[in-house]
């Protein structure tokens, strides 16, 4: 149970639905006592490594992360997230590996898996490949759900379809304008990146963000 609670306040923290300082130190608690009462708890390693992205502290973010996925290398909701966080902290390779390992585990996978291709090809400038990631994405209640495909199409100057989603976008996080950068960076934590997907969004009709 703490476990998933330390889950719950980082999910909380990652996509904005918080209203910030006790959340992540909450988390880091909860882990850890988790962790104390089951030291082989794959949700509990894998919790503590959450909360260390979060909070940048990488060196227990790979211990952490290296625990979890050692505990149980065919969970495949785990080895995807892994995955997605390696891919952000520059662990390029090993994430790529980690993500198809974890497709093949999971063939029938839910569409936010869809969210970590998304993002290799369109910082890569693919941008087709990417709308086509950005579609399968279908998490309706999440901000990034019209981010991904406001972004994209804005790239590919598709300028009606990317307002649109925008818009939806803007419905979804209404303060978006004074916090969307803050939001986007954490999951998205290389500025090169975030300065692209901004891009996107500009390109989409969005005003220029506070802060930016």
């Amino acid at each position: 149970a703490a476990a998933m609670l330390a889950d719950l306040h980082c999910t909380a923290y990652l996509f904005g639905m918080d209203q910030v300082t006790p959340t992540l130190e909450k988390a880091e608690k909860l882990a850890r006592q988790a962790i104390v009462l089951d030291p082989n708890c794959q949700h509990a390693h894998f919790s503590m490594a959450l909360c260390s992205f979060c909070t940048l502290k990488l060196e227990s973010f790979n211990t952490e992360i290296d625990n979890a996925i050692a505990l149980n290398p065919n969970n495949a909701n785990i080895i995807w997230a892994s995955a997605l966080f390696l891919f952000m902290l520059g662990q390029r390779e090993q994430a790529i590996n980690l993500m198809q390992k974890a497709m093949s585990l999971n063939s029938h996978h839910p569409g936010w898996y869809s969210f970590l291709p998304y993002m290799i090809n369109y910082f890569q400038g693919n941008y087709e490949a990417a709308l086509i990631e950005a579609q399968r994405y279908n998490v309706s209640n999440l901000f990034w759900d019209p981010l991904l495909r406001a972004a994209v199409l804005g790239q590919l100057n598709h300028r009606v379809e990317a307002n649109s989603e925008l818009q939806a976008l803007l419905s979804l996080c209404p303060d978006f304008k004074d916090r969307g950068k803050e939001l986007i960076r954490r999951h998205v934590l290389k500025d090169e990146y975030i300065e692209m997907l901004l891009e996107g969004l500009y390109k989409a009709g969005l005003e220029k963000l506070k802060n930016d």
